[in-house]
């Protein structure tokens, strides 16, 4: 670590290092990065110095992607979980690992993460929807349920004066109300 003490390149300004980084990753020989360092003003420099800068510089860039990528991808779980909703696991891991990778990647862009909250909040309404219409057909079947007795129980009152018809009318009761609680049963 001395030596990169005394290496010019670690001396180089952020973008520049960031330039020079995509340089040698295109794979430009010595003479082409010397040739920018002299556009940059600065002097030239040997490949043991070139390849020390790309060893650390590419190493420190690829913590500080993951780095970035975890917390990212935290911050955007930490935010599902703590919504009011109960989201799938499995969409949180999913959500979680591709923007995670997509920022590990360095291939993500400002709109990116936009997108991933974008399809989590899409996610989470769909999820909430569906509870909605569990919650309705649940209130729509006690309701039936409900005004089936009330019918039954006001045309019962008016039986008692014919037994027959009244012990006909109970069997009739208890088949439609039978029928009633397995109609539409949530699954």
């Amino acid at each position: 670590m001395n030596e990169s003490l005394s290496n010019p390149l670690f001396q180089l300004k952020g973008k520049q290092k960031e330039d020079l980084s995509d340089l040698l990753r295109s794979g430009s020989d010595l003479e082409a990065i010397n040739s920018q360092l002299q556009d940059w003003e600065l002097a030239p420099v040997s490949r043991k110095e070139i390849d020390e800068f790309f060893r650390i510089y590419s190493r420190d860039r690829w913590t500080r992607r993951l780095d970035l990528a975890a917390q990212e991808a935290d911050t955007i779980l930490t935010l599902v979980r703590n919504s009011s909703d109960q989201v799938p696991e499995a969409v949180l891991a999913a959500l979680g690992q591709t923007a995670f990778s997509k920022i590990a990647s360095g291939k993500i862009e400002a709109g990116d993460l936009v997108k991933y909250t974008s399809l989590f909040l899409r996610a989470r309404e769909q999820n909430r929807a569906e509870r909605a219409l569990i919650v309705q057909t649940e209130r729509a079947r006690v309701a039936s349920r409900t005004s089936t007795e009330k019918a039954l129980d006001a045309f019962a009152r008016e039986l008692p004066q014919h037994p027959a018809a009244l012990e006909a009318f109970q069997q009739l009761k208890n088949q439609l109300l039978d029928q009633t609680e397995h109609l539409e049963e949530p699954a």
